[in-house]
């Protein structure tokens, strides 16, 4: 049985079924409906890179919709100027905000609760105003979330790499 994966911080069982005609997010049953059959016991490990791809086009929609609703209720807090927000696949950073208020927030970040999504979709919020981790800046990001640091010092120590294997 594959293990299950998890969603905004839920787990996820992953189910296969050849007869679905498309591969769904079933959030009342708490399942990943994959149209194909499952690998086999003694998979690939291209055979588990296709699951893992299977199951990243699966999630990556809905971190667009999560993150894009939360930097919209976020940004009510306090003014912020136009920003785009985009998904990356960076290995090393869980978002960044460049000077052309372009937020790129890594889609991985859909594994975790809504409290650390939050932390960092307002950290790269707080980067439209101040680019720089001042203490300016830290207090936009108090502003947009004042409860960040539990956040803040769960992610301290994560990597974008280290989260969980598909």
């Amino acid at each position: 049985k594959a293990r299950p994966v998890p969603v905004l911080g839920l787990d996820y069982a992953v189910v296969y079924g050849p007869h679905h005609k498309q591969a769904s997010i079933d959030h009342s049953l708490r399942q990943l409906v994959i149209n194909d059959s499952p690998p086999s016991q003694n998979a690939s490990s291209d055979q588990i890179q296709v699951r893992a791809k299977r199951i990243e086009r699966l999630l990556r929609p809905l971190a667009l919709q999560t993150f894009t609703e939360l930097a919209n209720l976020l940004k009510l807090r306090t003014p912020l100027p136009a920003f785009s927000l985009h998904l990356s696949s960076a290995k090393s950073r869980w978002g960044s905000c460049n000077k052309n208020n372009q937020i790129r927030l890594n889609w991985r970040l859909v594994f975790y609760p809504r409290p650390i999504i939050e932390y960092v979709v307002a950290h790269e919020l707080a980067h439209l105003l101040e680019m720089n981790r001042s203490p300016a800046f830290w207090g936009v990001v108090k502003q947009l979330k004042p409860d960040f640091q539990p956040a803040h010092q769960f992610l301290a120590g994560m990597h974008p790499e280290k989260v969980p294997i598909l």
